[in-house]
Parts: structure tokens; sequence; C-alpha cells
């Protein structure tokens, strides 16, 4: 994989005007993808201290959720400015959150292992902790998602989800949860909320039925409804897979790029963060060297190949800016050394 592609990976994305804007995991740069030619560049800002969980846009701002735990950075498109804001958190350096998502001019950060949510204010500023009083949770949440304006989050070791109200800003309802293993993706599509458990799909309308299942003894850790097909997409494993609803089975993809290939250290997580708009679902390029797009009307997809031009500032943005930075070999070579100091 090209050193350029590796610098611009990033594993959450927002849209803003037909851009997709997402921070480098590896050197916390905030860049742009256009969607029409594919070109990445650079947006005039400091580089965060951190990688992120979360981000999106609400008008001309971009809001930021710090993996760690600690903040939220606020920001516009246009403006080099970065503001943060502390946030109350059990600040572990990853898995902090279960779900985070924005509601009426306010983003909700639902915790993993406490139950409690985070209120940040976009007018005001002000920041809240909430506790979501559930009785006697001793378990985890493993994921969530948005359904009208509510908030579903799974629990599969307490085998219960609870319903959180945004409007009221409290948990309506606490209900069992019939499925075997964790909820380690929960997407809404058509009414109905899905839940991705050990490679098995349910459908919570139908009572939890099984709706798929498959047959790979490594675990993917993500899917994409769209246009009656879901994708399943790899954690450990490489491999993805499709089923389009009424079929008997799903099937191993097998379509990809002639160059496409996965670059990540111990394998996991290759494709976590989404955006969507009204045509399309598009995934963040955190571990591979193409963003995968899935259209909404028929479940086809499209691949499509960053490309940056000015490897220069890449480089220099990405390692030379940030002073105290130990420098590594690797997508860091020697002469890139050389060249900057002379």
């Amino acid at each position: 994989m090209e050193r350029k592609l590796k610098l611009i990976q990033g594993n959450y994305c927002c849209l803003y005007q037909n851009k997709l804007i997402s921070l480098t995991e590896k050197n916390y740069v905030f860049i742009e993808i256009d969607l029409k030619t594919s070109r990445v560049s650079l947006m005039d800002k400091k580089n965060l201290e951190n990688r992120i969980e979360y981000i999106t846009s609400i008008g001309d701002a971009l809001y930021l959720v710090d993996m760690g735990g600690k903040w939220i950075a606020e920001t516009t498109v246009s403006s080099a400015e970065i503001s943060c804001y502390p946030i109350p958190c059990n600040r572990k350096s990853t898995g902090n959150f279960s779900y985070i998502c924005e509601y009426g001019g306010n983003l909700f950060l639902f915790l993993r292992e406490e139950p409690a949510v985070v209120i940040f204010d976009t007018v005001t500023k002000a920041v809240s902790r909430k506790e979501l009083r559930i009785h006697d949770f001793k378990a985890n949440f493993d994921s969530g998602c948005v359904k009208g304006n509510s908030v579903y989050l799974f629990s599969g070791n307490a085998k219960k989800y609870y319903v959180y109200d945004l409007d009221e800003r409290k948990v309506i309802q606490e209900k069992d949860l019939h499925i075997e293993g964790l909820a380690s993706c929960v997407t809404c599509y058509e009414n109905d909320i899905f839940i991705l458990s050990r490679n098995a799909v349910y459908s919570m309308n139908n009572n939890f039925e099984m709706i798929v299942k498959i047959n790979d003894p490594v675990y993917c850790s993500k899917i994409c409804i769209a246009g009656g097909v879901i994708w399943f997409l790899p954690g450990l494993g490489e491999k993805i897979y499709t089923y389009r609803f009424g079929e008997t089975d799903a099937r191993e993809y097998g379509d990809y790029p002639e160059d496409y290939e996965y670059d990540i250290e111990n394998g996991w997580g290759k494709f976590v963060g989404k955006a969507e708009d009204t045509d399309n679902i598009y995934w963040s390029m955190r571990s591979n060297n193409y963003i995968l797009s899935i259209r909404k009307k028929d479940g086809k997809e499209c691949w499509m190949q960053p490309y940056i031009s000015d490897e220069a500032l890449l480089m220099e943005k990405s390692f030379f800016s940030v002073k105290g930075r130990i420098l590594h070999e690797g997508t860091l070579k020697l002469n890139d050394l050389i060249n900057h100091l002379t």
C-alpha cells in the first residue's frame, strides 16, 4: 500500500457539501475528500492530540469526540481555530462510549461501562452528565442506534435493551434481549432494528428472529443495510459477505478492485465509522486503500480510491509540525527527514 494512503486513513468521517471530512488516525491531521474527484485536501487546522471516536457537522461547525474521553473539540470548516471542552468520563484510552449521536443541537455520549450519558449543548457549550437510572445494571453496553427520537442501547451480557427518549432525556423502556452473544453492531432499517452478534443478524420487530448467519469462524464486526442487502464487514478477518432479504444464504463478496488490500496492525477494526447522505452510505478508509460507498436504493457498492497530490505538505503536517513527536522508520523514511532538514 502506498505511503500516502496509509497517512490519510481515518476511523470516522462526516459529510459536508459533497466532501468527506476526517481526522487521520496515525497523526490526527484534518483532511477532506472530494466525493466527485476523490481528491484529498489538507485542512488549515492544527493537528489534534488524540484519535477520535466520533465526528459530525452541524451547519458549518465540526464536532469531534476524543477517543480517550477527555474532550469534545469544536471548529468550523473554514476556520483554523479549535476549541476543546472537557467532558466527565471514565477516560480509558479506548472503549469509553457505547454510542454517540447528535440530536436537536446536542451531542449525546452514552458511556460503555456506566449507566450514564454525557450531554454537550453545541449552542451554550454546557456539559452535563446524567445517570440513566437503570435498575441493578451490572454489565456493559455493547452498542446502540437511533430510531425516531429514541436511542436503543443493547447489552448482550445483561440480556437487555433500553430505550432512551432524546426529548425527555430518560430511559422509558427496559426489555429482554433474545440473542446469542454481544450486540456487536446494531442498525435501523425500514423501521426495524437489526442486531449483529456472532455473525448472525436478528430482527427486533420479529421477536429477535435470526435472519441469516455467516458460516465463518472469524466474526464480522459491522453490518450495513441498504436496498434490501445486508453487507457484513470484517473485523479480525478480511472477508466481506452480502445477503439479500428473501434469499436462503449469504455470499462471500469477491468483486474488489485489482489492487485492493488491507494494512493495519493486529488486523482489527477494518471498518469503523460511516457517514451518509440521501443517496449513499460512506465507510471510512480505516485500514484499506479504498473507500467503500453503498448506494441506498439498491445496495450496490462503489469503490473510491482517494489521492493526494502534495505529498510534501502531507508529510510536514503528519510528522514535522508537531514538536516532541517521536519519528519511526516505516511510513516515514530516512530520506523524508533529510529532505525536510535540508
